[in-house]
């Protein structure tokens, strides 16, 4: 695979230069546009190619994989292994890859189409931890299901099965760390069992809550992101820790004084040097991050770095640094990867700002687990 260069796109390495045994925590996967990066002048709208670079935490870039011009992705829906998961836009609607970040290969997968509105997005992840594998949502419009299926597309194994309730309670799921059981929610329900669809446990959801796994916060507790079964304070999410053994959940961070919220709220946290990093998300692309305060409220990190930017959010924590992708625009796509430390302060550029434009799309990091 040809290096990309030129003065749209950051210097990297070839992808046969990384060095797999010291892949790990601490280190990404961005999708990066190059025809955002534009320093040629707001009249070149040439389309270009669209790269995935695995990214050190010291910011050396290695190209990975490579999208001709006018077939790259849009946005990355997980990683898993060596396994990158991007969906991308067709005149017949979204394209689904597995990309191999070793050899740069693209496998195109098929998700059925199920001619509905409502359902989990994306309606498709990948297995841990190898990312082999996929777990893709079906439905026929009266029953919906999970199933774990090979790239090629055989069904390995039906996981869940539940009456079709439409956009507000549809599946979400969390793969085990070990990628021996999954963890699923369903309407107001959270649940336990084995990649084969065999029951383990069901957890103890809050009153009148419907709640989606997040992330495993420890070996035993599933971070998660509950929103009022009943509407009353709109799609506002509040996260709370439950156990995995089902005994009851402890909230994490708390509800807003009046009912009358118009952003999202809390979507995600992450444990930090003794204290939490809250991820809040509200509309058009207004996203930052926040300290866990006592009273379960956040507040915003001080970054007057960041002039020009009009949201961020944290992609991990990794031995005190935190790792944010950040952007202009409502819809997010003008970005960069930079890692700050604990109190909001750049450290650095991990991916550079290509002359006067930013154009990094999308970001993961395989730190997707507790420490």
């Amino acid at each position: 695979m040809p290096l990309v260069t030129g003065p749209n796109v950051p210097q990297a390495r070839a992808g046969t230069e990384i060095p797999w045994d010291e892949v790990g925590d601490g280190w990404h996967v961005v999708l990066y546009n190059a025809s955002r990066a534009n320093p040629i002048g707001p009249e070149d709208v040439e389309e270009r190619s669209v790269l995935a670079y695995m990214v050190s935490p010291d910011a050396t870039l290695y190209q990975a994989v490579v999208w001709a011009p006018g077939t790259g992705p849009d946005t990355i829906a997980d990683l898993a292994g060596t396994h990158l998961l991007v969906i991308g836009s067709t005149g017949d609607g979204p394209l689904y890859q597995v990309a191999d970040l070793r050899d740069g290969s693209k496998t195109t997968i098929r998700v059925p189409g199920t001619g509905l509105l409502d359902g989990p997005w994306p309606p498709v992840g990948l297995t841990r931890p190898t990312g082999k594998n996929m777990i893709v949502w079906g439905s026929d419009g009266t029953t919906e299901w999970l199933e774990r299926r090979a790239l090629d597309g055989t069904v390995l194994a039906r996981v869940s099965e539940r009456p079709y309730t439409g956009w507000a309670g549809t599946f979400s799921w969390l793969y085990g760390y070990a990628g021996l059981k999954v963890v699923i929610g369903h309407g107001g329900e959270l649940a336990s069992v084995r990649t084969n669809g065999e029951p383990l446990r069901t957890l103890m959801v809050p009153d009148d809550r419907i709640c989606e796994p997040v992330r495993w916060w420890d070996a035993d507790t599933v971070l998660a992101r509950c929103s009022s079964a009943e509407g009353t304070y709109g799609y506002y999410f509040q996260l709370w820790l439950i156990p995995s053994d089902g005994t009851p959940g402890v909230a994490l961070t708390s509800l807003p004084p009046s009912p009358e919220v118009v952003d999202f709220g809390y979507v995600d946290a992450w444990p930090a040097g003794g204290q939490t990093l809250l991820q809040w998300t509200g509309d058009c692309g207004a996203s930052n991050v926040q300290i866990l305060q006592p009273d379960g409220t956040g507040i915003g990190l001080e970054t007057p770095w960041m002039e020009g930017i009009d949201g961020y959010r944290l992609v991990d924590v990794v031995g005190g640094i935190a790792t944010i992708q950040t952007w202009r625009g409502c819809d997010a796509w003008e970005g960069s990867l930079d890692a700050i430390g604990l109190d909001g302060a750049l450290i650095r550029h991990l991916v550079p700002i290509v002359g006067d434009a930013r154009g990094v799309i999308d970001s993961a990091g395989p730190a997707t687990v507790y420490p």
